[in-house]
C-alpha cells in the first residue's frame, strides 16, 4: 500500500510530496513438487533448481526455470522434449508461505 502526503507552501508556490509504502509481507517457498515425471527427470530438475524452502518466493524465477531448464543438460533436454510445463502456486496467507507444484504433461 502506498500513501501520498502533500505539503503545500502557498507563499512559495511549492508543493512537496512524500510517499510512505508498506509492501506487505514477504512470502517464502514452503515446498516444491514436480509431478508427472520419472524419478530420474525429477532428480535432474532438482539438481538445477536453486530456490530452496525458506527462500523468498520469486515467481519470475519459476517462469525462467521452466523456459530455460531444457537448455542446461542434454539428458534433461531429452526428458523434457515434447513436454509442457505448468505450475500451481498456493499461498498460505497466515504463514506467508507458498507451496509450488510444477506439472509436466505430454503435448
Amino acid at each position: 500500500m502506498v500513501t501520498v502526503h502533500t505539503d503545500l507552501d502557498d507563499a512559495a508556490g511549492v508543493a512537496n510530496y512524500t510517499l510512505d509504502s508498506d509492501p506487505g509481507p514477504v512470502y517464502h517457498l514452503a515446498y516444491l513438487k514436480f509431478e508427472n515425471t520419472s524419478d530420474e527427470t525429477r532428480t535432474l530438475l532438482m539438481k538445477y533448481w536453486q530456490m530452496v524452502p525458506g527462500d523468498p518466493y520469486d515467481e519470475s524465477y519459476v517462469n525462467k526455470f521452466i523456459l530455460q531448464a531444457p537448455s542446461w543438460d542434454r539428458e534433461l533436454s531429452h526428458a523434457l522434449s515434447g513436454m509442457k510445463a505448468s505450475y500451481d502456486a498456493q499461498a498460505d496467507t497466515e504463514k506467508h508461505e507458498v507451496t509450488l507444484v510444477i506439472r509436466l504433461e505430454k503435448q
